[in-house]
């Protein structure tokens, strides 16, 4: 009998899925597009843009973070430990 708190890997596997073929493409598309817009204006020399651009891709790594945050709390839920993740 699986204890409630225990997550099994078949249940895990639509979310890491998720998490592969969406998430982290998504979020490295938009750090791409926020290094190709810090480059553009720091070359235009508009410094006030420059900072917005890297305010937002800070947003974006921190969201990124906070998934990987959650993919670990899922993996020690599942108690599957480092090996399948």
């Amino acid at each position: 009998m699986e204890d409630e708190g225990v997550l099994t890997l078949k249940s895990v596997e639509p979310a890491l899925a998720r998490f592969n073929e969406d998430a982290v493409p998504h979020h490295v598309r938009l750090l791409k597009i926020h290094h190709q817009h810090i480059r553009e204006f720091s070359e235009a020399g508009d410094w006030s843009r420059v900072k917005a651009e890297q305010t937002n891709a800070r947003r974006v790594a921190g969201q990124l973070r906070a998934l990987l945050d959650d993919l670990a709390q899922l993996r020690q839920r599942s108690g599957l430990g480092s090996c399948c993740f």
